[in-house]
């Protein structure tokens, strides 16, 4: 599986100006993904904090 290119903080910033009512193309677009990856990471890391991304990662098999 390759390494992705986003850390998880910066997916969590992308998915918080998602929350905060920017539309997904214009976050995707700035983020470069598509708006398929930026409703993939909000299924994913949906809800959390920077603080908790870690925590998920060592948690997963």
């Amino acid at each position: 599986m390759p390494k992705s290119k986003h850390s998880e903080a910066a997916i969590i910033a992308a998915l918080q100006q998602l929350d905060a009512g920017r539309k997904a193309a214009d976050v995707a677009r700035e983020a470069g993904v598509s708006t398929y990856t930026i409703y993939a990471w909000k299924a994913k890391h949906g809800g959390m904090d920077v603080n908790q991304a870690p925590i998920r990662r060592r948690a997963a098999p």
